[in-house]
């Protein structure tokens, strides 16, 4: 009445959302703090490995694995580029999702006459007689004469013989966890009548891969 124009305001509510529920495992974080968390809805990754505790000085953070119901496959994460300040490696968190951290994969040098030369990356625990199982060594080698060469304390080089036959019979004795530097020498059987380890030349590459665990140029 009276011509005045009255305005009704209505109040509207935001409803926040409600936070997401993750898991965070892996050996490259804390044992006693990976389990399950709930972080604020749109947080990154970085919220969440940071409520477990953050990653241990093991952790392999350039392959961050995330799974879960909204993933058909594994999300790979460079965490490590993350955390240097490169926000397109972000990726944001969803319900159910489950970050798994695992730790940097042991690196051994392979060499010798009998398998195919190079540096195999595999996961921590894996033995000797893994790799006896993956038939990487070839027709030729000298399956009782490989040698294990492993760096130790002050500058050492110790010596292991690995007898691959007997590895293949179940021998538990010439089987040993593979650590990272580890070198594995496999001759061929040609070379026996040149002693166990045959000519120092083939050995240079496995001594050369040591030496750079020692000076810290290779990792």
């Amino acid at each position: 009445t009276g011509g005045e124009e009255i305005i009704v305001v209505e109040r509207v509510e935001v409803q926040e959302a409600p936070p997401v529920r993750v898991q965070v495992l892996g050996k490259g974080v804390n044992e006693q703090k990976a389990g399950a968390y709930s972080v604020p809805a749109g947080s990154g990754i970085l919220a969440a490995l940071t409520q477990a505790g953050g990653a241990n000085a093991k952790a392999e953070l350039r392959a961050v694995r995330v799974t879960g119901p909204g993933h058909k496959e594994p999300k790979i994460v460079d965490v490590e580029k993350l955390m240097a300040g490169d926000i397109k490696s972000n990726y944001v968190l969803q319900d159910g999702d489950i970050i798994v951290v695992d730790s940097k994969p042991v690196l051994v040098k392979i060499w010798g006459e009998g398998t195919q030369p190079g540096v195999l990356a595999v996961r921590k625990g894996v033995m000797v007689s893994d790799l006896v199982r993956r038939d990487i060594f070839s027709s030729s080698a000298a399956r009782n004469k490989a040698v294990l060469y492993r760096a130790v304390e002050d500058k050492k080089i110790e010596r292991y013989r690995v007898n691959i036959k007997q590895l293949t019979k179940g021998n538990a004795k010439f089987d040993f966890e593979l650590q990272t530097g580890d070198a594995l020498y496999v001759p061929s059987r040609k070379q026996r009548g040149r002693g166990v380890l045959g000519d120092l030349g083939p050995l240079a590459a496995p001594f050369f891969f040591l030496s750079r665990i020692f000076t810290g140029g290779l990792f």
